[in-house]
């Protein structure tokens, strides 16, 4: 199930100062799909990446990324490392893990994972901290 899109737009317009990486089946239904015309313009998600989408690595892809000041914008996901104002948000409970494994695997970074208590049902909100 879904998460309800008027939560997560919320919730990720009410903390504008933190950059939101999402699984891209949340991300397209809060920015590309049906419902958004149901959402007002107040709450458009600009502080949203999509991860795994037609979006990624694009030229809106790069321009996000440079406004956000990501240091490694070929990875989102080393960004959660690295970026304590990044967070993911997901509604498949193993995404986290699959993203710490990467980390470890590819980029030799260990991180802490927890979750965010965001109380929007069916969407996960992970924060990522690098071990020292």
């Amino acid at each position: 199930m879904k998460p309800k899109l008027r939560l997560v737009a919320e919730y990720v317009h009410n903390n504008a100062d933190n950059i939101y990486i999402m699984n891209s089946g949340v991300a397209n239904s809060l920015n590309d799909a049906t419902p958004i015309k149901d959402i007002s313009k107040e709450i458009y998600c600009y502080n949203v990446i999509k991860a795994g989408s037609w979006d990624s690595f694009s030229g809106r892809y790069y321009e996000q990324t440079k406004v956000f000041g990501f240091t490694h914008p070929e990875s989102v996901f080393r960004e959660l490392a690295d970026n304590s104002s990044a967070y993911y948000i997901t509604s498949y409970e193993n995404d986290a893990q699959r993203i710490k494994i990467l980390l470890e695997e590819h980029y030799d970074i260990t991180v802490e994972v927890n979750e965010i208590d965001a109380d929007i049902p069916n969407a996960i909100i992970y924060s990522f901290k690098r071990d020292e």
